[in-house]
């Protein structure tokens, strides 16, 4: 008499003579590790995008607080007095301020790139202008240019780091282009600008 087979041997894998032992394994390649070079892509965008548009900004933040520097020569050159001065640096912030709407309708209709170098053409005129400046009006009109010029500084440079990198790479980018621009305001340039030629060292930054 045959005895029944137990739900245990049932169950059992097959032995290493199976043929299910014996059929061909196919094995995968191995995952190739992640590269830490730079695409020639990265370093193109580095290069025509992030360092141009942080310079923007960085001139943008040197013109913010140049005032500051050079307000003994003007003083001395030009006889101003405080309230004079103080009007002098109220007009970059005030213009910058009222362009904020018209930059944003600008950035998007005729883009980042386009906006920004036509402005830094006017900020470098009014650079010039202030270099060479002889009276009140004549500085003030120089400083309203720069103010015009710097308004899309950081719009600008934020976006076309949006439009132009991985977005993941975007927020890392953004907080390079700040940080970087961001030193034009720590930079020491009081050598420089308070040489002999006085304003007309300022004429360089343009």
């Amino acid at each position: 008499m045959k005895l029944p087979v137990p739900l245990a041997e049932q169950l059992r894998p097959p032995s290493n003579g199976s043929v299910v032992d014996r059929l061909p394994v196919r094995v995968l390649p191995a995952a190739p590790a992640p590269s830490t070079e730079l695409p020639a892509q990265s370093w193109r965008l580095i290069a025509l995008v992030f360092l141009p548009f942080t310079a923007g900004y960085y001139l943008s933040y040197l013109f913010r607080t140049i005032n500051a520097l050079i307000s003994g020569r003007l003083t001395s050159d030009l006889a101003l007095g405080a309230a004079d001065l103080g009007l002098l640096t109220s007009v970059y912030f005030l213009t910058l301020a009222a362009l904020q709407v018209p930059i944003g309708i600008w950035l998007d209709r005729y883009g980042p790139r386009r906006v920004q170098s036509v402005l830094m053409l006017v900020a470098a005129a009014g650079a010039a202008l202030f270099g060479a400046a002889d009276g009140l009006l004549t500085l003030i009109f120089a400083r309203l240019l720069i103010g015009f010029g710097v308004a899309a500084a950081l719009m600008a440079g934020l976006k076309a780091i949006v439009l132009s990198f991985p977005k993941e790479r975007v927020a890392f980018i953004n907080g390079c282009m700040v940080m970087l621009g961001a030193l034009g305001a720590c930079l020491s340039i009081r050598r420089i600008l308070l040489a002999k030629e006085g304003r007309v060292r300022f004429c360089p930054w343009a």
